[in-house]
């Protein structure tokens, strides 16, 4: 298919815009970090994530987990589990919640990294979901 100047201009110009908006949604994913330190060889739970309204305590949908850098050293595994709310106005209150749970290789011991990227349904400014990369620096004793 041959292309005119004219619409070879017009079509580098959608590239363009395609681009930037790809851009933009990465640059808008938050980056959260978390450090632990686990015992060599023993499954350890390293990160809950759950959802709920801080005002009137109802459980949110639980998020979309997916491994996106696997740890050199260990497995994960993602589980599901209740686990206690902080929240001060909500007292006693559990929230549902994925579970990831790290084992290192037997007999390991030095650091390790899992990634997540974590899609959770909550509307902030005016978006219905909300994406996050998470990273997990583990301290293996």
């Amino acid at each position: 298919m041959f292309l005119s100047r004219a619409d070879r201009s017009v079509a580098r110009g959608r590239l363009a815009m395609v681009i930037a908006a790809l851009t933009a949604a990465l640059a808008a994913t938050p980056a959260l970090a978390a450090s632990r330190t686990v015992r060599s060889g023993v499954a350890t739970p390293v990160l809950a994530y759950g959802t709920f309204n801080n005002d009137n305590c109802l459980q949110g949908p639980l998020p979309i987990l997916r491994l996106a850098g696997a740890p050199r050293h260990g497995t994960v595994q993602l589980g599901r589990g209740d686990q206690p709310n902080t929240s001060p106005r909500c007292p006693g209150t559990k929230v549902r919640s994925v579970i990831v749970v790290y084992r290192s290789t037997p007999g390991y011991r030095g650091s390790d990294t899992v990634v997540l990227d974590v899609e959770t349904e909550l509307f902030i400014d005016g978006r219905g979901s909300r994406g996050d990369r998470v990273t997990i620096d583990l301290d293996v004793k």
